[in-house]
């Protein structure tokens, strides 16, 4: 059974503590040069991007309560459901769960924990049709390897969870501050050996940082 804590960002397999996507993609980032607090307002917009674009999807988006900052962002979503209308109209017939944040409908995840018993992992993807496509909702510009491996990841999981088998098409959708958007294809032939390498380096780490507590 899969548990996610929302304060701690923790995710848990049958009780055990499983890294995230995310986590197993951090070596890919340098951050070093970054100010943190430059960091923690990127981190923060971006958390509201999502969320404003999670609740417009439910349909419980409380428009006059937005920063205006996320308005051009709002502006890009809306005008990639109006020019994707065959995707748009996917994602439609959702039941909302406010408790946890969700939305399950019939073919669809958007924001839905899921995770890999075998191998050991787990993640929160954006949005995924069923046999059908991955889309990673940015609010930077999409970088084609470490995008791309996090929609595998992704895609992993979701099969492994009972989706359908793949490939799926994996997608970018940067939402710019513009009103503008991109929504880029981030497939490449060797994500999925690249995954499971980060994967592998993971577990090594982890397993070599449990030798330096032994006494």
């Amino acid at each position: 059974m899969l548990t996610f804590d929302e304060a701690t960002h923790i995710y848990r397999i049958d009780g055990v503590i499983v890294p995230s996507v995310t986590q197993i993609l951090r070596p890919l980032y340098d951050f070093s040069a970054i100010p943190r607090d430059v960091l923690a307002k990127a981190a923060a917009f971006g958390t509201a991007v999502h969320t404003m674009c999670l609740h417009e999807l439910a349909g419980v988006l409380e428009y006059g309560e937005l920063d205006e900052g996320l308005l051009p962002c709002l502006d890009a979503f809306t005008n990639w459901q109006t020019d994707h209308r065959d995707i748009a109209m996917r994602l439609q017939g959702g039941v909302w769960s406010p408790e946890e944040e969700t939305i399950i409908g019939d073919g669809f995840r958007v924001e839905k924990p899921i995770g890999h018993k075998r191998l050991g992992y787990a993640g929160r993807p954006d949005i995924i049709i069923d046999g059908f496509m991955v889309i990673d909702i940015k609010s930077r510009e999409p970088n084609k390897v470490t995008d791309g491996i996090q929609c595998e990841g992704y895609e992993k999981a979701h099969i492994e969870s009972g989706g359908a088998k793949g490939p799926y098409d994996h997608r970018v959708l940067y939402l710019k501050r513009d009103g503008t958007y991109q929504f880029v294809k981030v497939n490449h032939r060797d994500n999925s050996s690249r995954f499971r390498k980060l994967l592998d380096y993971h577990k090594d780490t982890q397993l070599i940082q449990s030798w330096r507590s032994i006494k």
